[in-house]
């Protein structure tokens, strides 16, 4: 009897250790394809909260190279593959488990294909992702991403991209790209396959979580949660105007402009010439396929300035131009300006702050507008419309920024790409590189 008892329990252990759950592996990207910052009071009197960025934000002049000790910066990052969003605390340096209850790391599920989020600057209490799969926008509270409970749905709305004109039911769009707008007011989201550009309204609500009277973008008595989309007042920005405005460089009479290297003054380059730019005859019979988006609101204080926003066309060989004041004073048909000719179709858009001329700050200012070339994933580069010859290497288009071809298997395309400027002053604009000795950087 005792022999059999304890025959009883070595089985049972045996049995018990060969089918024990594996060990928690830790989080992993899969097919990440676009990332969006929050920051976090982590600790603290009602921690953790969502904070406008500016909270983790390290003084320009300052040793301290980290946020304040009770916010952390978090980048939260898409997962195509698995439709979900990742966040990883980037102050300590781990991947965030949604849900700690749950074996594994759990992110927050979104839609299908997650193609583009978006969090807020100043109101950032909600995360917009763009899914081209479900073909939807998925409105997240931000907070889930820290603080999520059993049950709790982290999501706040989710929104069929649609045309405004649309029957309830009908066919839904396929967002690619998505961008906030500079007032933090609306989205703009664009539908590749349906030539559609979009502009979905944010309710800014007067008293968060009550009746709205609709003032603040929000449907009469209807309960209104800050940062929803107003489904309403969905507009269409009709940019199939854009090629019959379009006005291309001639071939003759080439301006120049002068041009000044900043970053190492020992490089003598060719003042860039404003290239002839023409629109081919097949062109018109082509349908706008917007691809990817840019907003341009560097303005000065107290200069007069146009915020645009730019729209890169994989068939058409322009960048369409949206003036945004317009689009608010006057509607979306006044909104659409005269594109800036590109020659070729492009696949991303990128714009600079304004920037000096030279280092001599009394020269004045400019700026530039970067896209990719959709038919070889070369970089051109535009200024007040024109594209510039800004190639040093007779070997190859002057009209481009070539990667080159480093490897035998194949050309180098890029295929996306982002104007990075964390320090630059947009009030101060030239007048902060005044202390620029130009002696100590040609040394």
């Amino acid at each position: 009897m005792m022999r059999s008892a304890r025959f009883a329990l070595i089985a049972l252990c045996a049995f018990g250790c060969g089918t024990q759950t594996p060990p928690a592996q830790p989080g992993s990207f899969e097919r990440p394809s676009d990332v969006a910052f929050a920051c976090f009071q982590t600790s603290g009197t009602g921690s953790p909260r969502v904070m406008p960025l500016a909270s983790c934000a390290v003084p320009i002049d300052s040793t301290v190279t980290t946020p304040p000790a009770n916010m952390a910066l978090h980048a939260l990052v898409t997962q195509t593959s698995r439709g979900e969003v990742a966040a990883v605390d980037l102050t300590a340096g781990v991947v965030i488990d949604s849900r700690p209850d749950i074996p594994g790391y759990t992110f927050i599920a979104v839609g299908e294909i997650p193609s583009a989020i978006v969090v807020p600057r100043e109101h950032p209490q909600m995360t917009y992702v763009a899914n081209s799969g479900s073909r939807e926008i998925t409105v997240l509270r931000t907070l889930a991403f820290r603080q999520l409970y059993v049950g709790q749905d982290p999501r706040a709305q989710v929104v069929k991209v649609r045309l405004p004109s649309a029957a309830v039911g009908s066919a839904a769009l396929s967002p690619s790209a998505m961008v906030l707008s500079p007032d933090e007011d609306a989205l703009f989201v664009v539908a590749p396959d349906a030539g559609v550009l979009l502009r979905m309204p944010i309710r800014r609500c007067a008293l968060a979580g009550s009746a709205d009277s609709g003032a603040a973008g929000g449907d009469a008595g209807v309960r209104c949660e800050d940062g929803t989309i107003d489904e309403s007042g969905i507009q269409e920005i009709p940019i199939a105007d854009s090629l019959a405005k379009a006005v291309t460089t001639p071939s003759t009479g080439i301006e120049t402009e002068p041009y000044g290297k900043l970053c190492d003054q020992s490089i003598l380059l060719p003042s860039p010439s404003r290239v002839a730019t023409t629109i081919p005859a097949s062109a018109v019979s082509q349908s706008p396929q917007p691809i990817a988006l840019a907003v341009d609101a560097y303005c000065k204080s107290g200069a007069t300035c146009t915020k645009r926003l730019l729209v890169a066309d994989r068939a058409l060989p322009i960048i369409h131009v949206v003036d945004l004041d317009k689009l608010a004073a006057d509607g979306p048909a006044a909104s659409v300006m005269p594109p800036i000719v590109t020659g070729v179709p492009t696949l991303s858009v990128s714009v600079t702050p304004r920037v000096p001329v030279s280092l001599d700050a009394a020269a004045g200012e400019t700026q530039y507008v970067y896209a990719i070339d959709a038919t070889d994933g070369s970089v051109l580069v535009t200024e007040k419309g024109r594209v510039l010859s800004v190639s040093s290497d007779p070997g190859t288009r002057p009209d481009r920024i070539d990667l080159g071809e480093p490897f035998s298997t194949g050309h180098v395309q890029a295929t996306s790409m982002t104007v990075l400027a964390p320090v630059f002053d947009v009030a101060a604009g030239a007048a902060q590189y005044a202390y620029l000795d130009k002696a100590a950087l040609d040394a």
